[in-house]
C-alpha cells in the first residue's frame, strides 16, 4: 500500500520525469527547484500523514466508492488551514464489513482503490511541490480530478511519441516506394532487353531457315544438272557389244549424284546444328550471368 517505500518510488519517478512546479495558490518559500523529491517528502512530513490516513481507513472501513469523501473529511479535520469545502463533499458512510484476517483487508483496500487514489494524490503533490501539502490535497480532492495536470503532460508526451512514430512510418513507406519504383524500372528494362533478344533470335532463326531452303534447292539443282550431263555423255558414246544400256547408266549416275548431294547436305546440316547448339548454350550462359549481375545490384 501507499507507505514510505511507495513514496520513495514515486519520488525517484518524479526526479526522472521533470523539474518540480510549485503550487500556484500557496507558493513555497522554502522549497527550491533543486530540492530532491525525497527531501521534500521528509521536510513536509508526507509519509507519516499518508500512513496515518491508511491506519484510519483500516479502522473506519468506509464504503466502497466513498474513499474521496472520506479522505476529504479526515484531511479537513486534521489541518488548521482553512480550505472552503462543502459539507456534502465530505459525507461518507461506513461499509459495515467485519475484518477477520489480513488477506480480507487487502482485498477490501483493492476494492476501495486505496493505492491508485493515494498514488494519484502523491504524484500531484510531488509534481507541484506545494508549501502546504494538506491544503493542496484537500483542494485536489474537492475538484474531483486527481490526475488532470499529470495526465496533460502524459497526453502531450504520448502525442509527440505518436507523431514521431507516424513520421517514421511515413519515411519508411516513402523509402519502400522509392525502392519499389527502382526495382520496377530495372524489371521493365530487363523485360525490354529480353524482348529484343527474343526478336533477334526469331529473326536469326527465320534467316537460317531461308538460307537452308536456298541451299537445299541449289544442291538439288546441282545434282540434277550433274545427272543430266552424265546421261548426255552416256548417250553420245558409241554402243559396244555387251555394253551397259545408256539409260541405265544415266539413271545410276543420277542416283550417285543424288546420294553425294544428300551426304553433303547431311554433313552441312550436322555442322550447322552443332553450331546452333553452341550458340544457344552461349546465349543461355550470357542470360544467366546477366541475371546474376542484376540480382547483385
Amino acid at each position: 500500500f501507499c507507505t514510505a517505500s511507495s513514496l520513495r518510488c514515486l519520488a525517484s519517478t518524479s526526479e526522472r520525469n521533470s523539474a518540480p512546479k510549485r503550487y500556484s495558490s500557496q507558493p513555497s518559500t522554502v522549497n527550491m527547484p533543486a530540492e530532491s523529491a525525497e527531501k521534500y517528502i521528509a521536510r513536509v512530513g508526507l509519509t507519516p500523514q499518508i500512513e496515518k490516513l491508511l491506519d484510519s481507513c483500516c479502522r473506519d472501513l468506509p464504503a466502497i466508492g466513498h474513499l474521496q469523501p472520506y479522505l476529504l473529511d479526515k484531511l479537513s479535520a486534521g489541518t488548521t488551514t482553512k480550505v472552503v469545502v462543502e459539507d456534502e463533499a465530505k459525507k461518507w458512510s461506513p461499509s459495515g464489513i467485519k475484518m477477520f484476517n489480513t488477506p480480507q483487508l487487502h482485498t477490501y483496500l483493492d476494492d476501495l482503490r486505496w493505492y491508485p487514489t493515494l498514488q494519484a494524490i502523491t504524484e500531484q503533490v510531488l509534481f507541484k511541490r506545494p508549501a502546504q501539502p494538506t491544503a493542496f490535497m484537500i483542494e485536489l480532492l474537492a475538484k474531483g480530478d486527481l490526475t488532470a495536470d499529470v495526465d496533460a503532460g502524459d497526453e502531450e508526451s504520448a502525442a509527440q511519441k505518436m507523431q514521431a512514430l507516424q513520421r517514421g512510418k511515413k519515411a519508411r513507406q516513402q523509402a519502400a516506394a522509392k525502392r519499389q519504383a527502382k526495382e520496377d524500372k530495372k524489371q521493365a528494362e530487363a523485360a525490354v532487353q529480353l524482348q529484343a533478344m527474343r526478336r533477334g533470335q526469331m529473326e536469326r532463326k527465320a534467316m537460317k531457315e531461308k538460307r537452308y531452303e536456298a541451299e537445299q534447292a541449289m544442291a538439288a539443282a546441282a545434282a540434277e544438272e550433274e545427272a543430266a550431263e552424265l546421261a548426255a555423255m552416256a548417250a553420245a558414246a558409241p554402243a559396244e557389244e555387251g555394253a551397259v544400256d545408256p539409260a541405265q547408266e544415266a539413271a545410276a549416275a543420277k542416283m550417285q549424284a543424288l546420294q553425294r548431294g544428300k551426304r553433303a547436305r547431311d554433313e552441312y546440316m550436322s555442322a550447322r546444328k552443332e553450331k546452333e547448339e553452341q550458340d544457344a548454350a552461349a546465349t543461355k550462359m550470357q542470360a544467366v550471368r546477366r541475371g546474376q549481375a542484376h540480382r547483385k545490384e
